[in-house]
């Protein structure tokens, strides 16, 4: 058995077998209360609320981290087996009790957040990070005050982000993950009674807001004083209730481009015309779609070359030209990394939790991915496929941050 489910009222709660005994609990709560739902000028509100929880947490000397993205607000703590329980329901009743009226620690969190946002805006790669880490969703542009410098933290009050917790920070609107091996009838029950005595109230489900969905080809510019363009490419990209196959074979699509020193936009950029030192890329999925984003610096009178041989690079994978020595060593590379992390308590863990959030079906042990991989390795079509299905340039986010960035039109670029 890989997980079952323990409750579903006041929360959904799902117990995920981990594969070697262990002396540490790990758990974790997921609630759709990120990003989407603030409204377009306070998308800060959730990172705030997250910092807010957060507070109380961080001098506990045992593991804790916490995370704010545009779909869910998370939660995690690895605490000792003798002393889990008293963690857990510690960690449920900070998050879903109402009790975010202190003055003290709600100014406290909106400094270190102010610091956070501010030191991210010193630097022109975090710049590019934070302009296109929401993937450029018509309705979701959360960080747009960015482009102004402006945060819009600053403005809020407490009241906001109790409104917020209120209305988002509710059971239904929440999964819990508690990770143990061989669990017993009776660690079965107490995980229960926890949860019971939490005193969580169910409130209301909301479902994800509408994206708007990915916009149209877009150039967005910030000038910053760097001695070099920094540069994000950002296609669409599936959603994560797509099929395994897809989301694998997108992956496999960005390591083609961005992985190891031979990936192909390495070999092109850097070794055949010395445009470049370093390429990166990222892909994410999210519920009303996905993202392939690639990340450079270049010159400004470069700029248009990157870009032109980016999108060839990409070209020629649509039209299947794929050094299959080069996938097939990545793709049994990646099949090693999948055993492993299915074999190790922590990952498995995160990776089941992931899954269960999009449904119970959703869960692909490490013998379906490989899988998928041997079959991507025997044809080669499904990626070319994949890479037309999703990756139109018409569709196609240009963010440059540097110097003169409006020098460089929008005719060089398309």
């Amino acid at each position: 058995m890989i997980f079952q489910k323990i409750t579903s009222q006041p929360i959904a709660a799902y117990l995920i077998h981990l594969p070697h005994k262990t002396a540490e609990v790990p758990f974790q709560v997921s609630i759709r209360a990120g990003a989407c739902f603030a409204a377009p000028n306070q998308k800060d509100i959730p990172h705030l609320l997250e910092h807010y929880m957060a507070n109380k947490l961080l001098a506990d000397y045992e593991h804790y981290d916490a995370y704010a993205g545009l779909e869910y607000l998370e939660f995690f703590q690895l605490a000792n087996t003798r002393s889990y329980d008293k963690k857990l329901v510690d960690l449920l009743r900070l998050i879903f009790s109402n009790s975010i009226n202190s003055q003290t620690i709600f100014a406290n969190e909106k400094n270190v957040l102010l610091n956070e946002s501010y030191c991210s805006l010193c630097q022109p790669d975090d710049v590019v990070m934070r302009l296109s880490s929401q993937h450029r969703f018509v309705n979701q542009d959360a960080y747009a005050p960015s482009l102004s410098g402006d945060i819009s933290s600053e403005n809020l009050e407490i009241e906001v982000i109790a409104r917020h917790h209120q209305d988002y920070v509710t059971g239904n609107n929440a999964t819990l993950f508690v990770g143990m091996h061989e669990p017993t009838s009776s660690a079965i029950n107490q995980l229960k009674q926890i949860i019971e005595s939490s005193g969580i109230k169910p409130g209301k489900h909301h479902d994800f807001p509408d994206t708007g969905g990915f916009s149209d080809f877009k150039i967005v510019r910030k000038t910053f004083p760097a001695q070099r363009i920094y540069l994000s490419l950002t296609w669409p990209g599936p959603s994560r209730d797509a099929s395994t196959e897809d989301l694998i074979a997108f992956n496999t699509i960005r390591d083609i481009l961005v992985r190891e020193n031979h990936s192909r936009l390495i070999r092109s950029l850097r070794v055949d015309k010395g445009l470049i030192y370093s390429v990166e890329g990222s892909t994410t999925f999210l519920h009303q779609g996905g993202s392939l984003g690639i990340s450079t610096a270049a010159r400004k009178e470069d700029v248009p070359t990157v870009v032109r041989l980016v999108k060839e690079e990409i070209e020629l994978i649509k039209n299947n030209i794929i050094d299959k020595k080069h996938l097939n060593s990545m793709l049994k590379e990646d099949s090693k990394e999948a055993t492993a992390d299915w074999r190790s308590n922590q990952q498995r863990f995160k990776w089941v939790a992931y899954d269960l959030l999009d449904g119970e079906d959703r869960v692909a042990p490490a013998a379906e991915i490989n899988a998928t991989n041997r079959q991507i390795m025997s044809d080669t079509a499904y990626l070319a496929s994949t890479a037309k299905r999703y990756l139109n340039h018409d569709r196609l986010n240009i963010i440059m941050v540097g110097q003169d960035v409006d020098e460089i039109s929008d005719e060089a670029l398309r």
